[in-house]
């Protein structure tokens, strides 16, 4: 089957090597591309459906607020485009599919500039579309990939937010959107890569199972070598299951590909390379690398933590008072957890300089992050007996909450629990994770040990926890998502 409503062989090639350039994150030469494509007499609404891809990625990447601007004009050429493919060979199940997917397109880029209800009310004609597709063809794969996408996100939100959803149309089942996007990553026409992607992120927002993540991102990276948006992603997933000296062999590999031509450039790779410096404990390189990632990046994602990690990276070298003008730019520049965390950390880091508990505890974290637990636990139990001096009884939770991650990584559970149970009793300051995640983490381990009372217990103290603090958005979600396994059974 030609793809996009093209209808020959030449066209198909042209659309096939476009999806690949999109993805390799060689824009420039997919634009070329998609213009030979937009000259062919069929292949004007797959070319304009190409260029919404592009322009979609550059929001996200550069947050330009031109790029935004740019989109908005590519979605109302691709609009048009539909209306003339169906006035020249009447309406079919593609272009019902690419007016459906520009509409979700639509409301994605809604979300990203943060205008929600417009984003709700977008997705909401956008699935209706995809559902009548998904009914009238039930075996034409490309439109379910918004669809298993949709009905994964809506299971996954907290329970008091899904009555509003299903008033919009939404009902969640997240066997059936996996099984639906597993569907796409092998049968469809166009959106296989995006599928994989999705499916693999998925595991790691939804499921914590960063190994299965690092695995399929492996896979993905194997089958699409020249791809720079491949080695992106699992530099990040091998960041976040702890795999910094594989994220850091990737991570060569991906600045390797971006110095090719033709190739766009991608800022994130520099905030990558500062902090995996950063938790190897090379202060020096990483206060160099987080001042490329400032200096380049005109948007706000990751401007904080990178601040924040040049602040901290600038103490442990050069002192508190050369760190202090650093902290005090920290904002945050967007509302999500993360920034309001870094500015939190940085607020208190401008009042004073580390204690060597202070010290201690960032050293800790960074080898747990690093994956170098042993010194973690060393550090941790340094701070936690007393051998070095702390400022208050924040340090001694945060060295419990520590010592129980490093318990909880090795399978020693009973420790692990005994250790998150101090964190919580100690409580530190009002607006740290350490008590809450502590009894998040511990239910885990009750529900993985079937040990149901105990883990419902701890997981709705932690979701009812009566005072705001750090990381508040991901954690309700998280325990919110444990909760509904142990009422399922699963």
């Amino acid at each position: 089957m030609r793809p996009l409503g093209v209808s020959t062989d030449r066209s198909a090639a042209l659309v096939d090597v476009s999806r690949r350039l999109i993805f390799d994150y060689r824009l420039v030469a997919a634009e070329d591309t998609l213009a030979l494509l937009r000259q062919r007499v069929d292949g004007e609404m797959a070319a304009e459906h190409g260029q919404l891809w592009v322009e979609m990625l550059r929001c996200f990447v550069t947050e330009d607020p031109a790029a935004f601007e740019r989109f908005d004009t590519a979605s109302t050429t691709l609009e048009t485009a539909v209306e003339s493919h169906e006035e020249r060979w009447g309406r079919d199940r593609w272009t019902r599919h690419v007016e459906a997917e520009r509409r979700w397109m639509d409301a994605v880029i809604a979300g990203r500039q943060g205008n929600y209800l417009s984003a709700a009310w977008k997705a909401r004609s956008a699935r209706s579309r995809s559902a009548d597709l998904e009914s009238d063809f039930p075996s034409f794969e490309d439109p379910l990939l918004s669809l298993s996408l949709a009905r994964v996100a809506v299971a996954s939100v907290p329970r008091t937010f899904r009555f509003l959803l299903r008033i919009l149309g939404f009902r969640g089942d997240t066997d059936a959107g996996l099984e639906q996007m597993e569907r796409v990553a092998s049968q469809s026409r166009t959106n296989r890569y995006p599928a994989r992607v999705s499916r693999a992120i998925i595991d790691l927002a939804l499921f914590n199972e960063r190994e299965a993540t690092t695995r399929k991102l492996r896979s993905l990276l194997e089958d699409t070598p020249n791809s720079l948006l491949s080695s992106y992603l699992l530099t990040f997933a091998l960041i976040e299951g702890r795999q910094v000296e594989e994220a850091d062999a990737v991570l060569e590999r991906a600045h390797d590909l971006m110095s090719r031509r033709g190739y766009s450039r991608l800022d994130y790779l520099d905030y990558f390379r500062g902090y995996i410096q950063f938790v190897q404990g090379d202060f020096d390189a990483a206060q160099g690398a987080f001042a490329e990632y400032l200096a380049r990046h005109p948007g706000n994602a990751l401007r904080a933590q990178a601040m924040l990690y040049r602040g901290l990276a600038t103490e442990m070298t050069a002192g508190w008072a050369e760190a202090a003008s650093v902290y005090a730019d920290v904002e945050a520049f967007r509302d999500f957890d993360t920034d309001r965390w870094a500015m939190r950390w940085a607020q208190q880091r401008a009042e004073q300089p580390m204690s060597a508990g202070d010290r201690e505890l960032l050293l800790a974290r960074t080898a747990f992050d690093a994956g170098r637990y042993d010194e973690a636990e060393r550090r941790a139990t340094s701070v936690w007996n007393g051998e070095v001096d702390m400022e208050n009884q924040d340090d001694r939770a945060e060295a419990a909450y520590r010592l129980g991650r490093v318990y909880d990584i090795r399978g020693e559970d009973a420790m692990a629990v005994t250790f998150y149970d101090r964190a919580v009793d100690i409580r530190g300051d009002a607006r740290s994770k350490w008590a809450p995640h502590a009894l998040y983490y511990a239910g885990r381990i009750f529900l993985d040990r079937e040990n149901r009372t105990a883990a419902r217990h701890r997981l709705e103290r932690a979701i009812d926890w009566p005072t705001p603090y750090d990381f508040s958005d991901g954690l309700e979600q998280m325990a919110s998502r444990a909760l509904d396994r142990l009422e399922s059974g699963a």
